[in-house]
């Protein structure tokens, strides 16, 4: 065309870069840029999952995917809880911690479970006992229930009555001939009060009234704290007085005296000053049977009476019998032959006995010798012992026991005596309550 050939489908085109259109910039000027950053590598690899070929690793390390069973060595983990680092040999839960595992709190047994072999009754069982199995039936009905009145059958304008010996058909008839209301008789017309309500009572026009039915009675007495609920008004005789049971043939919601105001106190004024006459009754003590009573009197000191003597008067008395004996003397240390050097009065026959030295002497004979077994008669003097000045004495008796007496008791009576005196200008008798208001039912 135009001189030139036309290419078909079996030549091969060969054009020359430069008649090249639309190059992109990156390889307009050539494609020296074969290579990918490692950060175009990571981009590539992390921003979406990738499907890596059987065999790959990390770090020379195997890759480990969901169809690999993984082995693990015991002695590799790390963290392991105390009681099983040494092995875990309580594979087995005690019965006791089952049992507590049961009781501590509800469980949702499975159906058809059992309690020793035996099915378990639910809310969702249907009780189907056998009458025979039925303990403290009535004995109107434990030999069946019998209905007397189905087998009356009575005509229009009778009602089954009691006759004194049987129940029989009669007439009905209506003997309450008063239409006139006056709040306390029954109301002739077809009246009835609304479902959950009952009749509290009829007005003077035959009309009756009607209230919840809460099982609460009319007239009960109830205390809130706060104002009285639906249904009840507040009973104010109570107000600031307490409640007393009724004594037989009592007044009813009779008071006495005057009611508190908002916490108000009781006091009484003026006690005079006064004593209480107090005479104990003799009485004994119970018999303890025989015994003895230890006794430890503490260490004490005498007062001190100043400078003073005592008085002394020995008893007479004789000393106790020491059997045949002889008595020892000695004699004056002097190298003379009178008596008064020797010691003797003058004429004494215990001249004779003259010595150089002092030395100990027993005569057997003469008028120093044995006389056999004697005692001595002593009667000392009464005297006045020496003043000591002012002083005390420390009493210390060493602790014993009493000497033991048979079983007795002791007689006390305490002599009568008045008590101290005491009295007040005024005395707080207000005993401990509560305010709350008391309402009553409709």
């Amino acid at each position: 065309i135009g001189g030139d050939s036309f290419l078909t489908g079996s030549d091969t085109l060969t054009p020359d870069w430069n008649n090249l259109t639309s190059i992109p910039s990156d390889i307009a000027d050539g494609d020296d840029n074969t290579q990918l950053s490692e950060s175009d590598v990571e981009t590539y690899i992390t921003n979406g999952a990738l499907d890596l070929a059987s065999g790959t690793k990390i770090g020379g390390n195997s890759v480990l995917t969901t169809a690999n069973t993984l082995i693990t060595d015991w002695t590799n983990i790390t963290s392991i809880p105390s009681d099983i680092a040494d092995g875990d040999d309580n594979t087995q839960l005690s019965e006791s911690v089952v049992e507590t595992y049961i009781t501590n709190a509800s469980i949702n047994l499975a159906s058809n479970s059992k309690v020793n072999g035996k099915n378990i009754l639910t809310t969702g069982s249907t009780l189907t006992p056998s009458w025979g199995n039925i303990t403290g039936i009535p004995s109107d009905l434990s030999d069946g229930d019998s209905d007397t009145l189905a087998s009356i059958s009575c005509s229009s304008g009778q009602v089954a009555k009691w006759n004194g010996s049987t129940w029989a058909c009669a007439s009905d008839n209506n003997t309450d001939t008063n239409t006139t209301y006056n709040g306390s008789n029954f109301a002739l017309s077809n009246q009835s009060c609304p479902s959950g309500q009952k009749m509290t009572g009829i007005n003077s026009s035959g009309t009756i009234t009607c209230s919840a039915d809460d099982g609460i009675p009319s007239g009960m007495i109830a205390f809130f704290i706060g104002s009285c609920p639906s249904g009840f008004s507040e009973y104010t005789a109570m107000r600031g007085r307490a409640v007393v049971g009724m004594p037989s043939s009592g007044t009813a919601a009779g008071t006495v005296g005057s009611a508190f105001s908002d916490l108000g106190t009781r006091t009484i004024s003026g006690v005079p000053s006064h004593n209480h006459s107090v005479n104990p009754p003799s009485t004994a003590s119970t018999s303890g049977g025989r015994h003895s009573h230890s006794v430890n009197p503490p260490s004490t000191a005498s007062t001190s009476t100043g400078s003073h003597n005592h008085s002394v008067d020995p008893p007479n008395t004789s000393t106790t019998a020491a059997g045949s004996h002889n008595h020892d003397f000695y004699t004056a240390n002097h190298d003379t032959n009178s008596a008064s050097s020797q010691g003797y009065p003058a004429g004494n026959s215990h001249l004779a006995f003259r010595t150089t030295d002092r030395r100990q002497r027993t005569e057997d004979s003469g008028t120093i010798q044995s006389v056999g077994s004697h005692s001595h008669s002593m009667n000392i003097s009464s005297f006045n012992s020496g003043s000591n000045g002012s002083h005390s004495h420390t009493t210390d008796i060493a602790s014993f026991t009493s000497g033991t007496e048979s079983a007795h008791s002791h007689a006390v009576d305490i002599a009568s005596f008045n008590s101290g005196s005491t009295g007040s200008s005024s005395v707080d008798v207000t005993m401990p309550y509560i305010q709350l208001t008391a309402c009553v039912a409709n």
